[in-house]
């Protein structure tokens, strides 16, 4: 069955597979973050020895899901908050559960605020 969450994209990992995080502290995530949330914890709670594919950190307040890669959504942009809909699978093998996060759809919701990155400064040695 499909989930739907409201997260903003963080990055690429090393296997091209889009994270997605979430806070409390964005009014739009709020909810996400809370379903994040309670995600984790039943996984946590089902005591699976392999990586767990949602993420979330009580120190730090967020929550994270990587989904795997997809040929189809490869084009997000760093803090874009996107409307993901999201399975979520398990697979047997090698007497290991995997748990992994497929991506269905994604539509942009926000774009990221411009950063002012301020000018240029010049300190040639040359004065």
């Amino acid at each position: 069955m499909s989930k739907i969450l409201t997260a903003r994209f963080s990055k690429f990992d090393q296997y091209s597979n889009p994270v997605f995080i979430t806070t409390p502290g964005h009014p739009e995530e709020t909810d996400s973050y809370n379903i994040l949330k309670k995600y984790h914890q039943k996984l946590v709670d089902k005591e699976y020895d392999t990586f767990l594919p949602i993420y979330h950190s009580e120190e730090y307040e967020y929550s994270t899901i990587r989904l795997k890669k997809s040929l189809k959504y490869t084009k997000m942009k760093p803090g874009n908050v996107y409307e993901i809909r999201f399975n979520i699978k398990t697979v047997a093998k090698n007497s290991k559960i995997y748990v992994n996060c497929f991506l269905e759809k994604c539509r942009l919701i926000k774009k990221a605020p411009v950063v002012n990155e301020g000018e240029d400064l010049d300190l040639d040695l040359d004065d």
